[in-house]
C-alpha cells in the first residue's frame, strides 16, 4: 500500500515541532503574573475560591481550566510554565485550518510566519492566560465556519471567561456574521455561549457577587496607566512593521472580510483601554498573519510570468525579517524575566526558622510558596501595584496586619549599598516606615531576571512589642 503525504499538513506539523523543540529547550520559570495563577489553580481544589477568598482581576476561566493539571503535577510546576508554548502551537494549527477552510492559497505558511514573529516568540515565555484565551477564540471561529455553532459558542464563552479582552473579538466576529446574514448561527453561538458562561459563573456569583463585580469590572476602570500607550504602540510597530505593511496589502486584495472586522475592533480596544502592554497585541496578531498569508496567496496566483519575481522577493524579505525577529529575541529578551534560581530561593525559605506565611511580590511569592509548601499571608496572592492603585486592595492596611501577625516579606529589589541604593522595590508591598521599624533581612539571593533589579530578598517582618 502506497502512503500518500499531504505535504502542506506535514510542513505545518514540522513547523510546530521545531517551535516546540526550540522553546522547550530554554524552558525555565519566569517572573510574572503566571506564578499567581499557578498558585490560585493549585489551591482551588482545597477550597480557596477567587473573589470570596482572594482578589482576582480576571474572570475565573483560566484557573478553572488549569486547576486539574495544577493538582496533578506535584511540585513540577514547570509543566504549567510550558503551557503558553503549547497553546500558541495549537493556535498556529487553528489558523492554518481556518485559512484552509476558506481555500486560501499557501495557507500552510501561516503557522510558520505566526510562530516566527517576535510577538509570539517573546510573549510565549510568560503564562499570562492571553495565549489560552486566543487559542479558545480561534477554536470558536474554526467551529463556527465548520458549521458547529454550538461548540463555537462554548469556545467563545471560555475565551471571554479567561480574559475579558476576548469580548471585542467575539463582538467583531458576531458583527461579521450579521454582515453575512447568518442569523441562525448567531443565535446558536450566543445561546450556547450564555449557557456555558452561566454554568461556570453561577457558583462564584452565588458566593461573592459584590467582590466579583469589584475585582473583574470596577478595578479595571480604576487602573492607572502603566507604560505610556504611545510607547507600547511604538514598540509593536518597531518589532512587526514588515508584517503590518503586508497586512495592509492583504486587506486590499483579500475577498475575505471577517479578518478586517477582527483587526478593527481589537485595535479599537487597544486605543480605548487605558492600561495596555505589549502582550495585549496578541488579540490583533492572528488576523494580521491571516491577511499577510492572503496577500501571499494572491501574489502567487495573480503574478504570472516575469512578475512572479515580486512574490519571491517579498517571500525572501519575509524570511530575512523572520531571522531578524529571532535574533532580536535572543539578543535582548530571551534571558529577561528568567527565574532560574526559584528552587534555590524555595530551599532558603524552607530553612527559615519561623513558620510564618509569605507576603510580597506576586512575581515571586506564589511560586516560592508552591515550591516550599508555605502559605501566603491572608491569601494576598495578586499584589500587582495596579491592585493597590485602583483601590481594590489597601496596601497600608494589608502591610499593617502583616507585620502585626509576622510574615516573610519577599520581593525583587535594587540593592547597591555602595551607590546609595537600599532595597528599592520593597515599598511596592509595604509601608516604608513599617519596613524600617519591623523588618530584618533573612534571605539574600541574586536576581536572575537580567533586568533593573539585582537581588531577591526576604525579610522577617514582625511588630515589636
Amino acid at each position: 500500500m502506497k502512503i500518500r503525504f499531504h505535504w502542506p499538513a506535514v510542513f505545518v506539523l514540522l513547523t510546530v515541532l521545531v517551535f516546540l523543540v526550540i522553546k522547550f529547550a530554554s524552558l525555565t520559570y519566569r517572573f510574572g503574573d503566571g506564578n499567581a495563577y499557578f498558585y490560585m489553580a493549585k489551591h482551588l481544589w482545597s477550597g480557596l475560591w477567587p473573589y470570596r477568598d482572594y482578589f482576582l482581576a480576571d474572570p475565573p476561566g483560566q484557573i478553572l481550566l488549569l486547576a486539574p493539571l495544577a493538582g496533578m503535577v506535584g511540585h513540577k510546576y514547570i509543566i504549567l510554565q510550558a503551557l503558553p508554548i503549547l497553546f500558541e502551537s495549537i493556535s498556529a494549527v487553528l489558523i492554518y485550518l481556518i485559512l484552509k477552510r476558506h481555500d486560501v492559497k499557501l495557507a500552510y505558511l501561516a503557522p510558520f510566519i505566526y510562530l516566527s514573529a517576535f510577538m509570539i516568540i517573546s510573549t510565549s515565555d510568560y503564562a499570562t492566560g492571553a495565549q489560552l484565551m486566543m487559542m479558545l477564540a480561534l477554536a470558536g471561529i474554526y467551529f463556527a465556519i465548520s458549521d458547529k455553532p454550538i461548540i463555537s459558542g462554548i469556545g467563545w464563552a471560555l475565551a471571554i471567561l479567561v480574559k475579558l479582552y476576548a469580548l471585542p473579538l467575539a463582538l467583531a466576529f458576531l458583527c461579521y456574521l450579521i454582515y453575512e446574514k447568518k442569523y441562525r448561527d448567531i443565535s446558536k453561538i450566543v445561546i450556547s455561549g450564555l449557557i456555558t458562561g452561566a454554568i461556570l459563573l453561577l457558583p462564584f456569583i452565588f458566593m461573592a457577587p459584590k467582590a466579583m463585580l469589584r475585582d473583574i469590572f470596577i478595578h479595571q476602570f480604576h487602573r492607572t496607566s502603566g507604560v505610556e500607550k504611545i510607547d507600547v504602540f511604538g514598540f509593536f510597530l518597531t518589532q512587526e512593521w514588515f508584517w503590518l505593511i503586508l497586512m495592509i496589502f492583504g486587506i486590499i486584495v483579500s475577498k475575505q472580510r471577517w479578518p478586517l472586522f477582527m483587526v478593527i475592533l481589537s485595535v479599537a480596544f487597544l486605543l480605548i483601554f487605558k492600561d495596555i502592554y505589549f502582550l495585549y497585541f496578541l488579540i490583533v496578531w492572528p488576523w494580521v498573519i491571516m491577511l499577510v498569508v492572503m496577500f501571499f496567496g494572491w501574489m502567487y496566483l495573480e503574478l504570472e510570468g516575469k512578475n512572479i519575481y515580486i512574490f519571491w522577493a517579498t517571500a525572501l524579505s519575509g524570511g530575512i525579517f523572520i531571522i531578524y525577529s529571532w535574533l532580536g529575541y535572543y539578543s535582548g529578551y530571551a534571558n529577561a524575566g528568567r527565574f532560574t534560581n526559584a528552587w534555590e530561593v524555595a530551599e532558603a525559605v524552607k530553612a527559615l526558622p519561623q513558620s510564618s506565611q509569605l507576603y510580597g511580590s506576586h512575581e515571586i511569592v506564589p511560586l516560592v510558596a508552591l515550591l516550599s509548601d508555605r502559605e501566603i499571608f491572608g491569601n494576598y496572592i495578586d499584589t500587582n501595584t495596579q491592585t493597590f492603585a485602583s483601590g481594590a486592595q489597601d496596601m497600608t492596611a494589608i502591610s499593617t496586619q502583616a507585620v502585626k501577625e509576622g510574615v516573610y516579606l519577599m520581593a525583587r529589589v535594587v540593592d547597591y549599598p555602595n551607590q546609595g541604593y537600599y532595597n528599592i522595590g520593597i515599598e511596592k508591598y509595604i509601608d516604608p516606615n513599617l519596613f524600617i521599624n519591623t523588618c530584618e533581612e533573612a534571605i539574600d539571593k541574586p536576581s536572575t531576571a537580567n533586568e533593573s533589579d539585582n537581588k531577591i530578598k526576604g525579610f522577617y517582618c514582625k511588630e515589636r512589642t
